[in-house]
Formats: C-alpha cells, sequence, structure tokens
C-alpha cells in the first residue's frame, strides 16, 4: 500500500515555516504543547510545520544533527496526553502535509482510498462527497464515504489509525 522512500540527506527542503524559541513557541504556539486532555508541556524549542515528505525529513535530520528529543504533532484531539510533547526539544506538525485523496480501484473489485498524513477526517469526507479526489482508474458508480461513527472531525486520519479511534 504505502511506500517509504528514502530522500537523499545532500537535498534537503528547508522551505517551510518554522518557530525557534522557547518564548516564541509558549507565546503564539502554546496550543501545541496540549492536547483535548488539558494536560500541557514546558515549551519547547522550535516547531516544523513541513508540507511534504521531504521537507519531514529534513526536519528530523536537522533534530537529529542538533541532538534534540522530537515530538510529532498531530490533530492533537485526543484526550489521553498522547499529544503532549513532554521532554521533546522540538516538535514537527503534521498539520500542513496534506495531499489530495487518490482513489484506487483494487484488483478484487473494491475502491481504496489514499491519503497523506495531516488530512482530517472532514476534508476526507468532503473530499469524498464532493468528488474532490484524484482518480485514475475513474469514478466508482456509488459515492464512496469513511465508514467510521467518526466523534471529533478535526482529527487527522492517521491519528486514529494509530491510536484506533474513531476521531
Amino acid at each position: 500500500m504505502n511506500e517509504l522512500r528514502p530522500y537523499p540527506l545532500d537535498e534537503p527542503d528547508r522551505n517551510y515555516r518554522a518557530v525557534s524559541g522557547a518564548e516564541n513557541v509558549r507565546q503564539g504556539y502554546a496550543k501545541y504543547l496540549e492536547d483535548e486532555s488539558r494536560l500541557a508541556a514546558d515549551a519547547v524549542e522550535a516547531i516544523d510545520f513541513p508540507t511534504n515528505p521531504r521537507q519531514v525529513a529534513t526536519a528530523l535530520l536537522d533534530a537529529l544533527r542538533a541532538g534534540g528529543r522530537v515530538a510529532v504533532s498531530g490533530g492533537r484531539t485526543g484526550i489521553t496526553g498522547a499529544a503532549v510533547p513532554i521532554g521533546a526539544e522540538r516538535i514537527i506538525s503534521l498539520e500542513l502535509l496534506k495531499s489530495t485523496p487518490l482513489v484506487r480501484k483494487l484488483d478484487d473489485g473494491q475502491w481504496a482510498v489514499h491519503v497523506g498524513a495531516g488530512l482530517t477526517l472532514q476534508e476526507l469526507g468532503d473530499a469524498l462527497a464532493h468528488g474532490l479526489c484524484e482518480y485514475p482508474d475513474g469514478k466508482p458508480e456509488q459515492a464512496l464515504f469513511y465508514p467510521v461513527d467518526t466523534t471529533e472531525t478535526t482529527a487527522q486520519l492517521g491519528g486514529t489509525i494509530a491510536t484506533n479511534a474513531s476521531g
């Protein structure tokens, strides 16, 4: 299904928004230090907002070279505190890492939707309902939908899968 492609370390892409300095993070980006549990971490030193996989690789490489610990931030809609970046010096936010859903027909005739990290349940539902997807194999006869009864439509799809939650 998903394919991991290595990116050459000699081709970094730093063309993304980043915030640095603990005070800057604390003042303007405090929401990244907590989730819906209302637990909170101390300020981190930097937050990166990559928009593509190469930028994620660059941010991770920079963190590795700096020797800091990294927390990955998704939708932060969980209520268990799992998204609180305790002990991290840097956050990599996935909220801008979006792509148009890709609808493919499988060999068995079923349809599958491929999405990128950062896509919310609301965005997926809208894309499926309004045909705002890529359809390289043609459109299905019936409209597709995400069958999970979501509780929080601002949750990111990857987070719901990673935590076995409905949003």
